[in-house]
């Protein structure tokens, strides 16, 4: 059961740490640079997501598990909101714009989708929490994103630069 609320972060996580909106014309990175700060803030996010992981639940009572998942889902989306932040500060070149925009599109909705399964979370009986963690409330986003995610990571490739952020694949 704690294995799929990790994947399931861990599937928001990379969704989002990977994408985000861009600043002007004016500062626009190079495709280096802009691929090494995404990186960097991948890896620093991934860093305090896996303190996160490492928790377990006090009790397998329901209430007790219900709030360890509603902190934990509270906790995660913290750190992948703060990685979005610094990666919508970010301002891809203009030939990965196109590509990064069909990601922030696909991101929003994954990301979304997890803030509504936080909620009904939220709003479930304790009973029966258990049985969410059954349902996959990013499904229906991940194929568009992942091709969204994979076409940066390509890009990176294709230009010799070191890209490996997770796709969910």
């Amino acid at each position: 059961m704690r294995i799929r609320i990790l994947v399931l972060l861990g599937a928001v996580f990379a969704f989002t740490a990977v994408g985000g909106a861009c600043g002007g014309d004016d500062d626009r990175l190079s495709a280096e640079d802009y691929y090494k700060k995404l990186d960097t803030i991948v890896q620093d996010a991934e860093k305090k997501l896996d303190e996160e992981d490492n928790k377990t639940p006090e009790s397998q009572e329901p209430d007790a598990f219900k709030d360890f998942l509603l902190k934990l889902f509270e906790q995660s989306l913290r750190v992948v909101e703060d990685a979005t932040k610094k990666v919508e500060e970010l301002n891809p070149p203009d030939d990965v714009q196109p590509k990064h925009e069909a990601f922030v599109t696909t991101w929003k909705a994954v990301t979304e989708a997890a803030k509504e399964f936080s909620d009904t979370i939220r709003d479930t009986d304790a009973d029966q929490v258990q049985a969410l963690l059954f349902t996959d409330p990013v499904g229906p986003f991940e194929a568009a994103h992942r091709a969204a995610c994979t076409a940066l990571r390509d890009d990176a490739k294709s230009k010799n630069i070191t890209a490996d952020f997770y796709c969910g694949e």
